[in-house]
């Protein structure tokens, strides 16, 4: 095991064989999805604005935290002059899950990797291994799984013994 700066061991090792789990995700958060349908229920084209007082009123609680970095992102998109069909749409022009299936022997090639996962998060925190057809079960998924989104999957290198 290589040693971190203060001390802490480091659970991955480069040096031994690896295997790389890609956690997709083929739907948004349902926060996500309420929002953007809220925002451009309220978004003035004429000058690309909305009244922030009114919208926050209408923002559950629950999720003022993590919702709010994600209304200013898309704010900030439509004030910059994106399309607003492509900002509220929010679908992929690709199929993800044929796109990373496309690129495992290149991964396996070229970070020598012992072995690939791709792994389908579901609502409620399961999964299926996109390969095997396999049920993961919440437990059994990776620590990051939560952060993937429809064309931004999550990554997670680990060794295998």
């Amino acid at each position: 095991m290589r040693k971190k700066a203060k001390g802490k061991e480091v659970a991955f090792d480069p040096k031994k064989a690896k295997k790389l789990t890609i956690t997709m995700n083929e739907k948004f958060p349902a926060y996500q999805e309420q929002l953007t349908t809220l925002l451009k229920s309220m978004w003035d084209p004429a000058t690309k604005s909305v009244d922030d007082k009114a919208l926050n009123s209408k923002i559950p609680k629950a999720d003022m935290k993590k919702g709010m970095p994600f209304v200013q992102a898309l704010k900030k998109r439509l004030q910059a002059g994106e399309a607003e069909a492509d900002v509220f749409e929010r679908k992929l022009a690709f199929d993800e899950t044929k796109v990373l299936l496309s690129m495992v022997d290149y991964l396996k090639r070229s970070a020598n990797l012992a072995e690939v996962q791709i792994i389908k998060a579901q609502e409620g925190g399961n999964g299926t291994d996109v390969v095997t057809g396999a049920a993961i079960d919440k437990a059994a998924m990776p620590a990051n799984a939560e952060s993937a989104l429809p064309g931004s999957p999550a990554f997670l290198f680990a060794n295998v013994e």
